[in-house]
């Protein structure tokens, strides 16, 4: 059996124990018989409130009815194809963090999806009853692998983006997890960038007296590793820590003993050398921290795309680190540290700084909550789907015997069931329109959602699309297309009942030609003699 996730492997398979378990229940007390028993005696009383219906004739349509009711009983009521848990696989497509255009797929089974879900695999057989094989009718075992077909098919013909919003949304949660890094990192952010920043602001320089290598200049002096403040003499080479650092030794090499005799071991780097140093530099470590921590099991991804948007690995290291540092997290401190920010006297003591401070903080807090409320719809929805799905199983028998076995209401649910499984393609078109606004409307500076908070207003636009394509687009197109089953269904049953008034029809007609040419012939007879 074929599903549409990871999820499904389990919900599909629990789904059809319980159809299974239901079923048996209506036949195991003789309900499932019931509806032959209620159509044959309410066809029965509509034929004999009918003038001119014999006996033949009723037997008859009684036939025609019970007919298409065994279909329906035995086709797609009645499960007998086992469904073996490994058997039961899903087509994992995926599109390479770069801009190729060939889609990746693997064929995932039960017990080995590649997700936290395998670990359950054991315990979840063991609930299922161990020997006890779920089993499926016939009809929705095939229109079930029809389904998913089509709905594959398209995803298929979907051309790859790079998954930016994933991307992001790491990055948006992503933090330092080191408490002594991050102390060291809110320091050099009050000993080196704010001062370098007041200074520059102080200086008031047109855009003539910046090098064009510096620019854009709002963008360059915006985060510690500003390369205007780095290479820039009076800036990071002239500022340097106001106390002893465990993270730098002692150097009289470095300048050390301007400020200090050096009995404690304790270095005093400036902050040009405290950033960049090779060894002991704290954008190394800082780097370190991220790369081994938060985004350990994520850097594959992020190493595809910083290919595709940034020219080096450093300006890509640096854009990473810009983020980690500067995108809202709650653990960590100089998360919401204020930059790019127009504070003369760099602290937050005053009235206006709290104000800019607090607003700019808003902003790139709505532009990171965006993107992980992206990535928590591109990861919620395929679960939605599944129980929707599940749901959707377990409640058939209870459907098909309450519609007395009727060939319109399996038409109908068969509808149904396609649109519920199209919702994967539908899926996979919003996350391929999310990933292509993202780029179309911010280009190379996508991650400035999470570094400066521009242009918010894109943003929410963009998270109003995504939510319609994710939440409102299917409920639409599965209402659409129930409206369609229904009445494909009711022009079903209608044929159905147009045979069975043409069976009666024919009988009264096939008498009245007998008895006609009976009396034809009596007539003659008595003629002639």
């Amino acid at each position: 059996m074929l599903v549409n996730s990871a999820i499904e492997l389990y919900t599909m398979l629990l789904a059809w124990r319980l159809y299974d378990g239901f079923w048996s229940i209506l036949s195991g007390t003789g309900l499932g018989a019931l509806p032959f028993v209620v159509v044959i005696i309410s066809t029965l009383l509509d034929l004999q409130e009918k003038e001119g219906v014999g006996s033949k004739q009723m037997i008859r349509v009684v036939e025609v009815r019970l007919y298409t009711m065994l279909f329906v009983f035995f086709i797609a009521v009645t499960p007998f194809i086992d469904l073996h848990t490994e058997n039961t696989q899903y087509i994992e497509t995926s599109c390479p963090a770069n801009d190729s255009s060939a889609a990746t797929t693997k064929v995932k089974s039960f017990g080995d999806s590649g997700t936290t879900l395998d670990t359950e695999d054991g315990r979840f057989l063991a609930m299922m009853g161990g020997d006890n094989i779920p089993r499926a009718p016939l009809w929705w075992y095939v229109f079930s692998r029809l389904n998913l077909a089509v709905a594959n098919s398209l995803k298929f013909e979907l051309p790859c983006r790079a998954d930016i919003v994933t991307v992001s949304a790491n990055l948006a949660s992503a933090n330092i997890t080191d408490p002594n890094l991050r102390s060291e990192a809110a320091h050099f952010n009050n000993q080196c960038w704010l001062p370098a920043s007041n200074k520059f602001l102080a200086a008031q320089l047109t855009d003539a007296e910046i090098p064009p290598s510096q620019q854009p200049i709002a963008e360059n002096v915006s985060w510690f590793g500003s390369k205007y403040f780095l290479n820039t003499a009076g800036y990071y080479d002239t500022f340097r820590t106001d106390v002893g650092l465990k993270s730098f030794p002692y150097s009289e090499l470095h300048g050390d003993n301007v400020v200090s005799d050096g009995a404690d071991g304790l270095g005093w780097p400036t902050c040009k050398r405290w950033w960049e140093d090779s060894t002991d530099g704290l954008r190394n470590r800082l780097l370190a921290d991220i790369k081994n921590g938060f985004m350990k099991d994520k850097m594959d991804s992020w190493d595809e795309v910083s290919q595709t948007f940034f020219g080096s690995l450093t300006d890509a290291a640096d854009q990473l680190l810009k983020t980690a540092i500067t995108a809202p997290a709650s653990t960590s401190p100089v998360s919401k540290l204020p930059i790019a920010n127009s504070q003369i006297d760099g602290s937050w003591t005053s009235a206006e700084g709290w104000i800019n401070g607090a607003a700019g903080a808003g902003v790139l807090y709505e532009g990171a909550f965006a993107l992980l409320e992206a990535q928590a719809l591109k990861a919620g929805a395929p679960v939605i789907q599944a129980i929707v799905l599940m749901m959707f199983v377990v409640v058939l028998p209870l459907l098909m015997f309450l519609s007395l076995y009727d060939v319109g209401t399996l038409v109908t649910l068969t509808v149904v069931q396609f649109s519920v499984v199209f919702w994967s393609f539908l899926f996979a078109l919003a996350l391929w329109l999310n990933n292509f606004l993202l780029s179309a409307l911010f280009g190379d500076h996508w991650l400035d959602i999470l570094n400066t908070g521009d242009q918010p207003m894109e943003m929410i636009v963009t998270m109003w699309i995504v939510k319609f394509t994710y939440i409102v687009l299917p409920l639409i197109f599965s209402a659409l297309l129930g409206i369609a089953g229904r009445n494909l269904g009711l022009s079903i049953e209608s044929q159905v009942t147009g045979m069975m008034h043409g069976v009666g029809g024919g009988a009264k007609s096939g008498v009245g030609k007998v008895y006609g040419a009976s009396k034809k012939i009596i007539n003659k007879g008595v003629k002639k003699y």
